[in-house]
Parts: structure tokens; sequence; C-alpha cells
């Protein structure tokens, strides 16, 4: 009696353990019987046989209508594109491999054209933007060095050789102003010019009328000389107020007054009393304070936008929020070897002062306008060999394309070649879609062999098809015992 009870006992509780194994065997991935299932190909445990045969429409018709219409050529690793294999088959990670179609390589389309879902395209964040004409506008920021405007620059030389008597200007940086007197110089030359355009005019004054009616000429002679003299004092640099003073006095002058032709500050000197000077001696530079040049250093790649004549904005340490204004001026026409920049040469206005050669000074050049195609710079991948876009040619179609880019301003990028007007480019998630167009590309290269052999295949099949072996035909263009081959196959 107790043996029935503990025999009753046992088979209660396989019982309950069969029905709990039906119960949580497909709701438990780890449950033991799938693991050794699993492990060893034998299936362990309760058959689940709810879903043995799928129902009429359900997933399982349309997968096998999908595979029958579309030819897949291999599987490939979603981790490693290198990876492939004929069957369908998992990686080390569990995930199935990914069927690669035919259709993926179609050569109506250009190589690594994607194809994305609309929700995967939504989830991916993907943005695009409208390549359109616009005025791209540059502000270019450098660095210049204040120096004299070389066309203000003047130089005081002697006209004769001589000697330096007095000097009354002997340091660089004192302002003089024009007409001022800057030194003194004695000349045998000058002294000999004096004297003959004194003995000339005394000459002249010298002849009465009975000898000038006598002999006309010599009156004639007499003025020639007078202004042949009078030239030589005024090419001297002896003004004409001096040579009056001269005729009127009758004293010959041992030296002569060297002025300044223009005002400003005197740059450099060479004037030193009693140094011996030729017309080859350079006495003082004296330069134009209140109009200078800025020489900015502008790189390679913002030079193309700058033209004479664009405005410039000039800021100095020295002076806290003071703004200078300007213009371009020229634009030199060669590039530093040393730094790779270009010179621009801007010209100033100076009126107080304040603004001295040789300090540094920062510079913003406002470039003038250009209407260009342009799009989003974010758009632009450059990958070191390519710059290339993606371009959108239908919903969740992409297509890479190469481009020619210009100047960028104002987070836009100028198209030079590749873009036309209003089409549509990725500017954001294009480089998870630039992968994927590289694996596509990659792809479309493994598969043109396979396709080219199925071509060939395909037309030797229809030039079978197209042989006349002989046999009846209907009106439809085939035999009546390849029609009904064919209805026996669509009734299975």
């Amino acid at each position: 009696m107790k043996f029935m009870k503990i025999l009753l006992f046992a088979t209660v509780c396989l019982a309950a353990g069969a029905v709990a194994g039906m119960v949580f065997r497909d709701r438990i991935p780890w449950f033991p019987g799938k693991a050794i299932s699993r492990l060893t190909g034998i299936d362990i445990g309760m058959t689940d046989t709810r879903k043995t045969t799928p129902a009429a429409g359900e997933d399982g018709a349309g997968q096998t209508k999908e595979s029958e219409e579309r030819k897949i050529l291999f599987y490939r690793s979603p981790m490693n594109p290198a990876i492939t294999s004929p069957v369908p088959a998992k990686d080390q990670m569990g995930m199935d491999y990914v069927p690669v179609y035919a259709d993926q390589g179609a050569s109506n389309q250009p190589a690594g054209t994607v194809s994305i879902d609309p929700v995967v395209e939504q989830n991916m964040g993907v943005r695009t933007g409208m390549a359109m004409f616009m005025e791209l506008g540059r502000q270019v920021n450098a660095y210049g060095r204040i120096a004299w405007d070389e066309e203000r620059i003047a130089s005081v030389y002697p006209r004769f050789r001589g000697w330096l008597q007095e000097v009354r200007v002997t340091r660089t940086g004192d302002y003089i102003k024009k007409g001022q007197v800057l030194a003194e110089i004695y000349s045998p030359e000058l002294v000999s010019t004096q004297q003959d355009y004194l003995l000339a005019v005394k000459a002249l004054n010298a002849l009465t009328p009975e000898a000038v009616a006598e002999m006309p000429a010599l009156e004639k002679n007499a003025r020639a000389m007078v202004e042949s003299a009078r030239k030589r004092l005024s090419l001297f640099g002896v003004s004409s107020q001096e040579i009056a003073g001269l005729e009127k006095s009758g004293r010959v002058r041992d030296s002569l007054e060297i002025r300044s032709s223009v005002s400003g500050t005197v740059i450099r000197t060479t004037a030193v009393e009693g140094r011996s000077v030729t017309p080859a001696t350079e006495l003082y530079a004296v330069g134009d304070p209140y109009h200078l040049w800025i020489l900015a250093d502008v790189y390679e790649t913002d030079y193309a936008w700058i033209n004479p004549g664009d405005p410039v904005k000039i800021r100095s340490a020295a002076f806290p929020g003071v703004t200078f204004t300007g213009a371009v001026d020229f634009v030199y026409p060669y590039v530093k070897k040393n730094t790779r920049t270009v010179q621009v040469r801007v010209a100033v206005d100076n009126p107080e002062g304040i603004l001295k050669p040789d300090q540094y000074v920062s510079v913003n050049i406002v470039a003038g306008l250009r209407r260009v195609l342009a799009i989003p710079s974010e758009a632009v991948i450059r990958t070191g060999t390519r710059t290339l876009v993606f371009v959108q040619r239908e919903p969740g179609k992409f297509e890479p394309r190469d481009v020619v880019t210009g100047v960028e301003d104002q987070g836009y990028t100028a198209i030079i070649s590749g873009l036309k007007q209003h089409e549509l480019v990725v500017k954001s998630a294009q480089f998870l879609i630039d992968s994927e167009s590289s694996l596509r590309e990659a792809t479309l290269k493994m598969t043109e062999p396979a396709q080219a052999e199925e071509k060939a295949s395909s037309s030797g099949d229809e030039e079978m098809e197209g042989m006349d072996m002989g046999s009846n035909t209907d009106e439809a263009g085939g035999s009546p015992e390849v029609r009904d081959m064919a209805g026996m196959e669509k009734e299975k």
C-alpha cells in the first residue's frame, strides 16, 4: 500500500513537469532542453506544434514570393562585409547574415546608389538642403604693418657739386614744412654761374641805341647770354626771386639755400656739415604722415575674394575701441615664398597722425559679394582623394556624386561643377550613407561577373527558344504541348 502511494506521487510529479516543460519551453531562452538541442542538434522535450503551418496570406507566403521575384546572390556578415556565405548563416554574435540581391547592383543607376526605407531614413535623421544661387560675401581677417605711402615720399638732392656749410635739419622724425630751409651749400659752379649772369646783364645794359642801330646783332647776342645764365641758375635750384635779388644787388652769393619741396616727416637724412655732395647724393627723404599704407598678409584661400576698392576696417591694440577705415589699393601679383601669403596694400587716411609707420594692426577686409551656386558646407564629404556629396534622386534613393568646390563663407560652400540648381543634397547622416554607398559599390563590382554570366546564359536560352524545331505552333506563337505544361505548372 505504501509503495502504491509513492508510485502515484511520482506519476503526478512527472505529469506536472511535462506540462511545465510545454508551457515554458519557448518562453525561456535558456531552457535546458532548448540549450541541449542547440548543442547536440537533438530535440529534447515536448514539441510545440501550434504554428507548424503558416496560414494563407501570412509572412511566409510573402517572403517566398519576394524570394522568387528577387534572386539572392549570397549572404554577407552584418559586422564585416568582407565575410560572405552562399547559404544563410549566423556570425559569432548570433546575428543573421544579410542577403545580397541581384537587383542591388542594377546597371540603370550610378555605382554606389543607396536606397533607404523611409522609416530607417527618419531614424537616421537624414536632412537635405537645396543647391541654389546666392550671394556669398567674405570677411577676411589678417594682420598688417603700417608703412609710408611710397607715392608720397619726396627726396631732396643737390643740383650741383659743392660742400654743405650750414645744416639746419639734422634729425630723422622732424616735421618740416614746404619751403623750409634745410641746409646751405657752397659750390664754385654756382659762383661762376652767378658771375656770368651779372656780366651778361651788365653787357646788355651797356648797349646804347646808336650801337644797336649800327649792329642789331649785338643786342640779340647780349640777351641770349642773359637768358642762358638765368636758365643755368634756375636749373641749379635758384628761385626767380633770388635771381631778381642777385640782379638788383649785383653781389655774388657764396652759398645757396636748399629748401624742402613738400611738407612731411624726415624719414632719413645724410646731411652733415662740411660733407662733399654731388647731384647723386640724397640729402633728405620726406614722407607724408597723414596718408599711409597698410601691408596685410592674407592666405591663398582668401586673396581670390579681394579686389581693389573693397572697404577695410583697421584696429590697433594701442587704441582699443577705435576703428579706422580705408580701402584696398592693390593686390600684389605673387605669393611670398616663406609665409605662403599674398600681400594686400590698403590706403588709409591718418588725419590726426596717431597711426605710426611699422606699427602692427589687425585688418578686416569686407570682400565683394559674388553670386554662385552653393550648398550647406556640412553636406560636403572630403575623403582625401575625393570631394563628394549625396544627391537625393528620389525619396529614399541617394546617389554619390563628385563635385568641385570653391570658397566657403557663412556656412555655405560654392560649387564650381557637379551639381545643378534645385538639386537636393544630404546634409546630415551622410557619413552613414557614405559607408553604405561604399559597400554597395564594392558589392556591385563583386556581382558584375555573376550578372554577366547570367546575362550570357539568358541570351543563350532566348536563342534556343527562337530556333524553329519544326514543331507545330498556334496563333499565340507556342506549341499546345508547351502551353499545357505551363498551365499544369501554374495549377501546381
